[in-house]
Formats: structure tokens, sequence, C-alpha cells
């Protein structure tokens, strides 16, 4: 475990995964990321890498080859090695590997760096193509996932002044998914996104996920504990908002990435994925996105 902090908090952050693992205010003590539960969500903030969401069958094929995939990718649980730290920063890198090139037949380098500057968070995504013959087919995602406040009725637990703000406010492009987790096609459609406090029922069919410009930002607030997330995916241009539904539990995922589960008539072929990345040979590619924390007393 590695640790990062100033005056207002202080992060914990696992090697595996390259994952946050805490974030405490200071003054308060209190946490606000979710620290898991087998039940419902066992991870606190994973990254999908080498794609986001699910696929068609758990498959895809490249180069009339089939490999399988699980959702979300295989980066979450493997160890990332600690490239560099300091009192307020950290960066871990994953390199492919031939137990990675089982799943996914390429070679890269992705580095995760967390740098902390008063009460925010900036998280840098680095993915390298180290190769000289073939382009490196990605897509990347971020899921923090944060404690929120709720209470009990007739049995079920309900959100607690859970206010969720979605800016700018207008018409965004919705992707529903179906029971797979894909895409469903026949569904997809603009709806108006305003503030609004949060209900479980919302999340009944899975993430909400819409299509998003580099200036969205999303404020999570709780009211019964005075706490905010600022949250800015920048140049990820998916975000979905998530609970977990029937079970339901005491937070709320907010999710930023690049691309998306398989459209329901997806055929499998990678290259021609949707929201999929093709980074040339011998190049880098940056992603970036901010949190900011904020607890009144």
């Amino acid at each position: 475990m590695v640790t990062i902090e100033n005056s207002s908090l202080k992060i914990d952050i696992s090697e595996v995964g390259a994952q946050i693992q805490s974030v405490i205010d200071k003054k308060s003590n209190y946490e606000f990321i979710w620290q898991g539960d087998k039940k419902t969500w066992p991870f606190q903030a994973p990254i999908s890498f080498p794609f986001v969401g699910s696929l068609v069958n758990n498959q895809y094929r490249y180069k009339d080859q089939v490999y399988s995939m699980p959702q979300d990718g295989f980066v979450r649980e493997m160890p990332f090695s600690l490239q560099h730290q300091s009192q307020h920063s950290v960066s871990f890198c994953l390199k492919s590997s031939e137990e990675t090139r089982l799943q996914y037949p390429f070679d890269f380098s992705l580095q995760v760096t967390y740098t902390l500057f008063e009460k925010t968070i900036t998280i840098s995504f680095e993915v390298l193509n180290p190769s000289s013959d073939q382009p490196l087919y990605y897509s990347l995602g971020y899921l923090p996932t944060f404690n929120v406040s709720t209470y009990s009725l007739k049995n079920k637990r309900e959100f607690d002044r859970v206010w969720l703000d979605i800016e700018p406010e207008g018409h965004y492009f919705r992707l529903p998914l179906n029971k797979e987790g894909l895409v469903h096609d026949r569904k997809t459609h603009f709806s108006d996104v305003s503030k609004h406090i949060l209900d479980y029922k919302e999340f009944r069919r899975g993430p909400v996920i819409h299509q998003v410009s580099h200036h969205t930002e999303v404020i999570l607030k709780d009211e019964v504990q005075g706490a905010g997330i600022e949250f800015k995916p920048s140049g990820m241009y998916y975000l979905g908002i998530w609970a977990s539904y029937p079970k339901r539990a005491d937070f709320i995922q907010l999710q930023a990435a690049t691309g998306i589960s398989d459209y329901d008539y997806f055929k499998g072929d990678l290259t021609e994925k949707e929201g999929i990345i093709a980074l040339d040979c011998n190049q880098l590619q940056t992603h970036d996105l901010t949190i900011r924390f904020d607890k009144s007393e």
C-alpha cells in the first residue's frame, strides 16, 4: 500500500490494480471511498483495461483469432510496479507479458499517476504502444465508488438526500444496456439530464450511461454527511452512474471511459468495435480526469 497526503486528504493506493483504497478527509476523518462488499461490489476504484464493459459472449476476434476477455478487462487484479513516489504524487506501471498475451495479443505499457493538490486528485493514464509492426487497440475506464447516506424504509435501503447533477444540463445521448450488459441498440435515445435526488430504481437495468463532452462535470452531494464529489471526466466521452440493484448498498459509482460495451448486434471484429482506440506504433496516448473531495462541518 502506498500513501500520498497533504493537509486536507490522505489517500491510500494499492499496487494491485493501481487502485485507490481510501480517501480520508483529515479534519473530520470521513471516508469518501466505498470499502467493498462481496455481495454487492467488492472493489473501490478499479481501472478498466484493455476494454470497458462487456463483450458479446465474452469474446472478440482479431486477425481471425478468437480471444476471451472478462468484463472490464484484466488489470484490476494485476500487480503494478511502483515507478515513482513523493508526498503528493505516485506512479504505477503495468506492461504486457506472456500472461496478458493469452487474452490480448498486443504489447503495451499502462502507466497510472495520481497527483494530489489541495482537495483535488488528478488521475493520468499513459498508454504506450511499443510495437513497431501493429497498432494497439484498446479502451480505458475508471470506476471510483463513493460512500453515500441511506436509510431503511419498509426493509429496503433508500438513498438519504443524495443529489446528482450533470453539468451542463441538457440533452445527452443515453446508451441503455440489456441483461447481458451489452448496449441495446434499439433503445438508445436522447434524454434530458438535470439535477435530482437519486433513487435506486434508476439503476434497475444497470448503469445509466451517457455520451458526454470534454466540458461535462458531475457533482455528487450527500446532504446528510455534508460530503461532495466533483468529477470531471475530461477527454473520456462515456459517463456512467451506477448503484447496486436489486441488492442495495451504501454507494454510488461514477464511471468515466473512452469506450463502452459491445452493441448487441456486434460481430466481434476488434478493429470495428465502438469506441475502440487504435494507437499507432511507438505512440503514446494520455487520458486525464480529476476528482475533488469536499466535506463540510
